[in-house]
C-alpha cells in the first residue's frame, strides 16, 4: 500500500515519533495532507502545527493510524460482529481466536470482545492485517 493512499487519514503519534510537542502533545491527532515520496508525510495537526514525518522512510514509523474514513475506507459486505454495524467504514478488527469475528473501531476500542484475544487490523479491504 502507497503512502499516497493515507492522504486525508487521521493520525497520532507513533513509535519513533522524537518531534517534541511540535503535535501539540501526547494524544493530539492530525491530518495527512501531501505524500512527499521517501516514506514521509506531511500533516497539518489539530493545534496548527505543520510537520513532515517518517511513514516508513529510514524504516521509522513517527505515526500511528487512528482513523482512515476520511480517505473513504469502507469494508463492504463487513458486519461488526457487536454493535451490527454493516459495511464497517475506517479500519475493522478481525479476531485471531474467534473465526469470522470482526469489530468496527468503536467496538474494538471500548473492550467489546475478549480483550486477551488477539486482533490484526485490516487497514483497507483486502488487506490481511
Amino acid at each position: 500500500m502507497e503512502v499516497r493512499d493515507f492522504e486525508g487519514a487521521r493520525v497520532l503519534r507513533g513509535p519513533d515519533w522524537d518531534q517534541g510537542d511540535s503535535d501539540g502533545g501526547e494524544g493530539y491527532l492530525g491530518t495527512v495532507t501531501q505524500s512527499l515520496g521517501n516514506g514521509r508525510v506531511r500533516v497539518v495537526w489539530d493545534k496548527g502545527a505543520e510537520t513532515i514525518c517518517r511513514a516508513g522512510g529510514d524504516e521509522k514509523h513517527d505515526l500511528r493510524l487512528y482513523d482512515t474514513a476520511p480517505v473513504g475506507v469502507r469494508h463492504k459486505g463487513t458486519k461488526c460482529s457487536e454493535c451490527g454495524e454493516g459495511d464497517i467504514w475506517s479500519m475493522l478488527w478481525r479476531c485471531q481466536q474467534c473465526a469470522g469475528y470482526d469489530l468496527c473501531t468503536f467496538c474494538y476500542s471500548e473492550d467489546k470482545h475478549e480483550i486477551s484475544h488477539s486482533f490484526l487490523r485490516v487497514d483497507r479491504t483486502g488487506d490481511v492485517g
